[in-house]
């Protein structure tokens, strides 16, 4: 009888888990741009005011000792268009921008996403958050089934998948029920950064760009009468003119009693003004001529300007 040998092997197999990384929101050279649209129907056809700007961090801010990335914000361009036919177009690119420090953002170890607001976009859906005060933005802990709070809705988290940017990473996207808005890890709301607090009435806005480090990650540029194709402008052949031609005089200053705002401009004939104090709340919102005066009580306060008009 033949012996009869019977090997056996035995495979060691290791297997590698390897968790997804985490790309945080709150990162230095992150741009947020974003398009707020506003419009109402009139006459028999709509008409609609845009505006483009980006949110940017820049820098690192200690806030009652905790760290912050300060928050910024830049206006781009405006543009307004009708629906009849033909559409009435017009628009412009700001030659010299504004900007201007909104707030502070920070990132704690659990994912979650702090905003502390100190003033409010030039251009921005009216937000309804405090200043100064921490505000939770985003939550990129959260699973299938959790609630989260905004304004007067509870979204449910519905699904969680993952999405291909434009560098080929594979980015965590979370979806709502309840709501159109979907955040991608990194990045945040498609609706634009603030959105979760934002109020849709008459206005709209919408993720127009990101990019970290001047790489571009996610576009969805909008559809315009001035085929929008870049991040940061409009296709227009005229910028908008120097600010330096779009002046306000305040006076007396200091002031006790009344202050006198005077507006004056050779390249304008009116100015939407909008003037806060310090709380939030709105003293004046109007339209106002060129050589315009204005008398109000003497306090601490935020002038406002846009949707400047040429005379």
């Amino acid at each position: 009888m033949k012996p009869f040998y019977c090997a056996i092997v035995f495979l060691m197999l290791t297997f590698c888990a390897k968790g997804q990384r985490y790309y945080p929101l709150v990162d230095s050279g992150a741009i947020w741009n974003r398009e707020v649209r506003d419009c109402y129907y009139t006459g028999g056809f709509y008409s609609c005011e845009c505006h483009g700007g980006k949110f940017f961090l820049d820098g690192d801010t200690l806030i009652q000792h905790v760290l912050y990335q300060q928050l910024k914000f830049q206006d781009l361009y405006y543009y307004s268009y009708t629906s009849d036919n033909p559409p009435l177009n017009y628009g412009y690119n700001y030659a010299h921008p504004i900007t201007v420090l909104i707030g502070a953002l920070r990132e704690d170890s659990m994912k979650k996403v702090w905003l502390r607001l100190f003033t409010y976009p030039l251009d921005n859906c009216p937000i309804n958050l405090p200043l100064n005060h921490d505000t939770l933005l985003y939550d990129f802990n959260i699973k299938i089934g959790d609630t989260l709070q905004w304004l007067n809705e509870s979204p449910v988290v519905t699904n969680i998948d993952s999405v291909q940017i434009l560098n080929g990473e594979w980015r965590n996207r979370i979806s709502f029920t309840n709501t159109f808005i979907n955040w991608i890890e990194g990045i945040g709301s498609l609706e634009g950064l603030l959105s979760p607090y934002e109020i849709y009435f008459e206005c709209s806005s919408g993720l127009t760009c990101f990019r970290k480090n001047d790489e571009l990650l996610y576009e969805t540029l909008a559809s315009s009468p001035f085929s929008l194709t870049s991040c940061d402008s409009i296709l227009l052949t005229v910028e908008y003119p120097s600010p330096r031609n779009f002046i306000f005089t305040i006076s007396p200053n200091p002031a006790s009693t009344f202050l006198s705002i005077d507006f004056s401009s050779p390249d304008f004939s009116s100015a939407q003004l909008k003037i806060m104090n310090t709380i939030g709340q709105t003293l004046l919102s109007d339209k106002i001529e060129s050589g315009t005066s204005l008398q109000i009580e003497a306090e601490l306060f935020l002038i406002i300007y846009s949707s400047v008009n040429f005379g």
